[in-house]
């Protein structure tokens, strides 16, 4: 029996019909403005709940719900009030890629579950973008972030609570490793990333005094998993991540040294209940070259169209995990697909680049300018040593094309900012610079 066999046998038809009712009463009665961020929150949720594998039911449940998630988001997105940045046509590459991934894979062995994950890829590219598109101003940018830390944040209280209630199974389940409910430690480390990461930029933001303890304390927590996971990607980036809030802080040390103090007691206290954790992993160096020959010897003898119209072919069951997001987007559709998607994705961190140095001239605050900007090269180095950047199972995929459309949206404003400024006889009688930003 297949996974998809599986989810489905293990839910009640009735009961997902409820759980759909339910939706449309709750999007009937919420307001437009909070749509989005409820819709995001209700993703990150539902994305970490389905990798619980210990929680048989609720991981089909949010299995089976987490494309139905990434619909919700594009009509929130859709219908949320205000004013649109106009994204540049590169960014459109992603769902066009996706959806052609959509026949890729399916003439491969596995091509209904194969199927359905790049249909739900194909849905996540284009909330990424919608989403991205509501970025038009500070506040905007607020709303989405307030959606993204809430969930998020109950993402990292729901792995929390098996600390609590019984922090020996969930570390020796894992070998040493921090495993809540079964996950796997790799996948959910990065969950942890991203609370870090989202949750340090929603604190770089003009917020409210009572909020900032919360998410603080959601981001000590956060790292305090983090590290228990002893997951050395998410680790690192979560330095990363740090580094730009610790320059700043610099500043305000009456500050700096209250949330350090905070932070260092909540990771300090989440050690002590976790004696057994393997932290020697730490020490080791990431060596993921290794898993990519069995995989490039496909893609040596299907260069230019990956595994389309292979009927013998994996398409998610690869006999080695490549660790490596473009080796597998290269076994997938080929030079033929993935060529474009990298020229996409390389646009957008220069443009990332390109707008960081340019961000005391833009309307997003830029201190979360260098969150960001610093949240997309640690997506650009994640899939260099895994490929959840392709995979719609994580909100880290859903960030990935987000910030790109994001950038790509920012840069094309600075362009057009240089051209009134150069040839200024050109634009009279239209918007004032940086209106593009609401076109």
């Amino acid at each position: 029996m297949d996974r998809f066999s599986q989810f489905a046998d293990s839910v009640s038809v009735v009961g997902l019909l409820a759980a759909a009712l339910v939706g449309a009463v709750a999007w009937v009665l919420t307001p437009p403005k909070y749509r989005l961020p409820a819709a995001l929150a209700l993703t990150c949720v539902v994305l970490t709940g389905g990798k619980l594998k210990d929680l048989v039911t609720t991981t089909a449940v949010c299995k089976i719900a987490s494309g139905p998630c990434f619909a919700v988001v594009c009509l929130a997105a859709l219908m949320h009030p205000g004013p649109r940045i106009a994204v540049l046509p590169a960014v459109y590459t992603f769902p066009v890629v996706a959806a052609a991934l959509v026949a890729s894979v399916s003439s491969a062995v596995d091509a209904e579950i194969a199927v359905i994950i790049r249909a739900n890829w194909t849905l996540l590219t284009v909330a990424g973008i919608l989403t991205a598109r509501t970025i038009a101003s500070r506040d905007a940018l607020l709303t989405v972030l307030y959606g993204l830390v809430a969930g998020l944040g109950i993402s990292t209280l729901l792995t929390f609570s098996q600390l609590l209630l019984n922090p020996a199974s969930a570390i020796s389940s894992g070998f040493g490793r921090f495993s809540p409910y079964g996950c796997n430690p790799n996948q959910i480390a990065l969950t942890y990333a991203m609370t870090a990461g989202v949750g340090l930029t929603l604190c770089s933001l003009p917020i409210s005094p009572r909020v900032r303890p919360v998410i603080t304390s959601l981001v000590a927590l956060a790292i305090g998993q983090a590290v228990l996971s002893v997951s050395r990607t998410a680790v690192i980036f979560i330095a990363v991540l740090c580094l730009p809030t610790i320059f700043r802080l610099c500043r305000r040390p009456i500050y700096a040294a209250a949330a350090t103090a905070a932070v260092a007691v909540v990771v300090g206290w989440l050690l002590t209940r976790a004696d057994t954790a393997s932290f020697e992993r730490l020490d080791r160096g990431l060596d993921r070259a290794k898993h990519w020959d069995v995989v490039l010897e496909d893609v040596a003898a299907r260069p230019a169209f990956g595994i389309w119209g292979v009927e013998h072919a994996y398409a998610v069951d690869l006999e080695h995990n490549p660790h490596n997001a473009y080796v597998y987007m290269l076994y997938l559709g080929g030079a033929f697909l993935a060529v474009p998607l990298f020229a996409a994705q390389l646009w957008g961190h220069y443009c990332a680049a390109r707008v960081w140095l340019n961000r005391r001239r833009l309307p997003l605050p830029p201190e979360a300018i260098t969150l960001m900007t610093s949240l997309s090269a640690c997506h650009f180095v994640s899939g260099l040593v895994n490929c959840i950047i392709y995979y719609p199972t994580y909100i880290w995929a859903f960030l990935t094309v987000m910030h790109t459309a994001v950038f790509t949206g920012l840069h094309g404003s600075l362009v057009e900012m240089r051209r009134r400024q150069r040839q200024p006889w050109l634009y009279e009688g239209r918007a004032a610079p940086g209106r593009r930003m609401a076109a």
